[in-house]
């Protein structure tokens, strides 16, 4: 269903039970000149299944997406850890990959660390993460002067990071004589 042309030459679509617009080109709705018949849907046109319930979400020109959609029941689908701000499964969320749960994040300034740029100061970020069909995994984000940096560890690695972290900081404090700054 075209709800309406756009300023930029473009048109916003809806797909049954998909519920938010899809902007396209209206050059890729219009069916080619090519004397083949489009009210016969097998005809490269297809139908766009939900990737959890099968229910038909709208019919396209050939070839598929290769990314799994869902219908609007289907993602409002629980699916949130019990940390996720938004704990409604992300049911916004067209794609899977979207469907990510971060939960609060804490933020260690680096002191030492040269400022990543004017105003910034370095640190580091650490927070509970959920991707979509992974495991839970402790997050953590590095932004310094070069960059960012960021990685997952399993609830096992993070604590053994966490054990030599506070190895290294006792053998550094003796050696400075117990400053803790």
């Amino acid at each position: 269903m075209i709800d309406g042309d756009r300023a930029d030459g473009y048109v916003s679509v809806k797909f049954e039970d998909i519920g938010l617009p899809v902007v396209v080109d209206p050059l890729d709705l219009a069916a080619p000149d090519d004397g083949v018949d489009r009210d016969d849907k097998n005809n490269q046109w297809i139908d766009l299944h939900c990737a959890s319930c099968g229910a038909i979400v709208g019919t396209i020109p050939a070839p598929a997406p290769t990314v799994p959609i869902r219908c609007q029941q289907c993602r409002r689908a629980p699916g949130c850890a019990s940390w996720c701000p938004e704990g409604d499964g992300h049911g916004r969320e067209l794609f899977d990959a979207d469907r990510t749960c971060y939960g609060r994040e804490q933020v260690v300034p680096m002191t030492i660390e040269p400022s990543p740029g004017l105003g910034m100061i370095a640190n580091i970020e650490v927070s509970p993460l959920r991707r979509f069909g992974g495991r839970d995994s402790v997050y953590l984000l590095a932004n310094q002067r070069h960059g960012s940096s960021d990685m997952d560890l399993t609830a096992t690695e993070a604590r053994q990071v966490a054990a030599l972290l506070l190895e290294v900081a006792e053998q550094v404090e003796n050696e400075q004589g117990g400053d803790r700054r």
